[in-house]
């Protein structure tokens, strides 16, 4: 078990580039572990966690989740949202997510077959609301958008005995 922890300690150095001599995020605590040594600093204009917002964009039977920032929506595979259809351009829309304004956004990215709001052509970045319907192409998504600190209302099934 140690020889794994050793292991993946020296990977996540490796990635960070962070020198085990030298340590400037993990440290050797002997005989105990491993310790963070890093700074941490406040990032002015970030959005705290408790204001983040839960996005997901719905296609078929597929979700896909959306992070802060530019989610690209197209034919591409690297693409936030892959939509492998006919009518998608390879960088089709983009959806971007601002935690701290509150704004999730959507814009065309001079697609060919167009993007659609509501039935509407995208002509510049739109703002979206919970259960916005989009057409990218000859595909329809669903927007679906949740402020972390709301989960969405479920139901609680009682089982009967007997």
């Amino acid at each position: 078990m140690d020889a794994n922890l050793n292991v993946l300690i020296g990977e996540i150095r490796r990635a960070l580039g962070d020198n085990p001599q030298q340590p400037e995020f993990i440290r050797t605590v002997h005989g105990v572990g491993y310790a963070f040594s890093g700074r941490a600093v406040h990032v002015e204009g970030q959005a705290d966690a408790s204001e983040a917002l839960f996005c997901w964009v719905a296609w078929k039977t597929k979700t896909y989740s959306l992070s802060e920032g530019d989610n690209v929506i197209g034919r591409d595979p690297r693409c936030s949202v892959w939509v492998d259809a006919p009518g998608v351009s390879r960088r089709h829309a983009r959806i971007r997510i601002d935690s701290g304004s509150r704004r999730v956004a959507l814009e065309d990215l001079g697609s060919t077959n167009g993007t659609f709001l509501r039935r509407a052509p995208v002509r510049e970045e739109v703002a979206l609301v919970d259960g916005d319907e989009i057409k990218v192409g000859t595909v329809d998504l669903i927007i679906r958008l949740w402020p972390t600190d709301q989960a969405p209302e479920t139901k609680r099934i009682r089982r009967r005995s007997g």
